[in-house]
């Protein structure tokens, strides 16, 4: 099956709100205080609603680590994580746009690094966000003060999840490998090129192709009804973006504990490959449908 436009494949649109917005995560040493809003609240028009406390970290190396001392000095600092937590409650609706709170935490465990510490971000407190509030579209920006900062607009496309394959893999009842099977093989009479991982015959490899040439590739676990990871490819075969989850299985529910996403771009200093790596610790992950 080929499109013509590229629907970025964020199986239940989990964090791709929250890494768009932020600047970019180490351990999650006590319970994040909860942060809701009597405002925000799941409606007809809501598939989903999340809710989850999250530290990313955010930093820029070299795609090859033998590639690392060819970076220039300025390249090296880019190294230095950034470090963001934050509170989040989402909720997406069945056109893709994404209601949403989120609010920065200074969780426990976080790095404290002295004010102007090289490759980290500086702004005169009154720019500096303290909350996100997305509603219907609008991204609204506001200061430790309730002010706000700025707004903008969200992008249907960029924020629109793949509802087919939320509403088939995102289920909390496990299902048999056979039966997840059928699952797989109605994807494959809708167009989508479905085959088993030559690595491991529990994991199912789902291709999507588009017009351009490009593709992206699902790696769907089949024991535990989950996608694992998604890549994206351009036309000449090369990646573009890697994004892993990281579950934790005690047999009876799999709960969502951790994301990874990779992104490269060409240094036009030093003419190295770089990539730019989110790594995210998640924490009280909670999912509902309304599907």
């Amino acid at each position: 099956m080929k499109f013509s436009k590229k629907p970025p494949l964020y199986t239940l649109g989990l964090f791709l709100l929250v890494f768009l917005l932020l600047p970019s995560c180490t351990n999650l040493d006590k319970e994040a205080p909860a942060f809701t809003s009597k405002s925000l609240t799941m409606t007809e028009d809501h598939a989903l609603s999340l809710s989850y406390d999250m530290i990313t970290s955010t930093f820029i190396v070299a795609a090859d680590p033998e590639d690392q001392e060819q970076l220039t000095e300025t390249e090296k600092i880019l190294s230095t994580p950034k470090v963001v937590g934050c509170s989040v409650t989402q909720y997406i609706k069945d056109n893709g746009l994404v209601d949403a709170d989120i609010e920065m935490v200074d969780f426990e465990g976080m790095p404290n690094y002295p004010k102007r510490t090289l490759g980290q971000t500086s702004y005169p407190e009154k720019f500096m966000t303290k909350r996100i509030k997305v509603r219907d579209g609008i991204s609204t920006f506001y200061n430790a003060a309730g002010e706000v900062i700025t707004s903008n607009v969200q992008s249907d496309a960029k924020t629109a999840y793949f509802q087919k394959v939320a509403s088939e893999l995102a289920e909390h009842t496990r299902v048999s490998v056979e039966k997840f099977e059928y699952i797989l093989e109605a994807f494959r009479q809708e167009g989508f090129d479905v085959e088993d991982s030559s690595h491991d015959p529990n994991v199912a490899v789902m291709t999507q192709h588009f017009d351009d040439g490009g593709y992206t590739e699902l790696y769907i676990d089949k024991v535990l009804n989950h996608i694992d990871s998604r890549v994206n490819y351009n036309a000449a075969g090369e990646v573009e973006t890697i994004s892993d989850f990281i579950f934790e299985d005690d047999g009876v529910e799999k709960t969502l504990i951790g994301h990874r996403f990779i992104t490269f771009y060409d240094s036009p200093f030093s003419n190295v490959k770089m990539s730019i790596r989110k790594v995210s610790e998640i924490k009280n992950f909670n999912l509902q449908k309304n599907f």
